[in-house]
């Protein structure tokens, strides 16, 4: 074989190798748009968030409720508000309506918030504005108190329809609950001395 033979053959596999890695980056390029495209599509999609009932008469009759057990927490008779799904959410839309609709960094941060009752946990539905696309945040778990605190153990988590391992969201509400700041922790009221679902109603317990 001659030497200009010999050179052909090596310019020939350098540039299939050449080819060859050019062809793998393109397709681990293609891939990671693809991977970014659909998760961007699951997260951005909005699942079916379920109804519930709002009305003023309902968020009227909690606040009745809590005044008739502030009045018997005074005469030294702790008393109970058993609040139901449409109580409960009545009186959240009270509450966020002055954040509703506030521009944060350029965009509307919060546009609902529901909440869902069952037997012994309730589930949150976030609805954010992520720069002109709707964004939901969905989370399940449990509502209980413990030495003076409100707490919230999550037990359920996705973002559209993208949802979490339970071993994930285990792993991340212990990490939550071990930082010295934890938000899933709160103080209760200084009339209250107990909160938790049960019978699919919130129960506070004012003292």
């Amino acid at each position: 074989m001659s030497q200009k033979d010999r050179s052909n053959r090596r310019r020939i596999a350098r540039e299939s190798k050449w080819r060859l890695a050019r062809f793998i980056w393109a397709g681990m390029v293609c891939s990671l748009v693809l991977g970014t495209v659909i998760f961007a599509v699951i997260i951005f999609r909005i699942p079916p968030v379920p109804v519930v009932r709002v009305d003023s008469l309902s968020a009227q009759r909690l606040d009745e409720a809590f005044r008739r057990a502030t009045a018997a927490a005074e005469t030294g008779t702790p008393s109970e508000v058993r609040a139901d799904e449409p109580q409960i959410n009545s009186k959240l839309q009270q509450l966020l309506r002055p954040y509703r609709g506030q521009v944060k960094n350029g965009h509307t941060a919060l546009k609902d918030v529901k909440i869902k009752v069952f037997a012994d946990s309730l589930a949150a539905y976030v609805l954010l504005d992520y720069y002109g696309r709707d964004l939901i945040f969905q989370v399940t778990g449990k509502l209980h108190s413990k030495n003076g605190y409100v707490q919230f153990e999550p037990e359920s988590a996705a973002i559209g329809a993208l949802s979490f391992p339970k071993s994930r969201v285990e792993a991340a509400t212990k990490q939550i609950l071990a930082a010295p700041e934890n938000p899933l922790r709160y103080r209760l009221p200084s009339n209250m001395s107990d909160i938790r679902v049960e019978d699919s109603h919130i129960v506070f317990v004012v003292k």
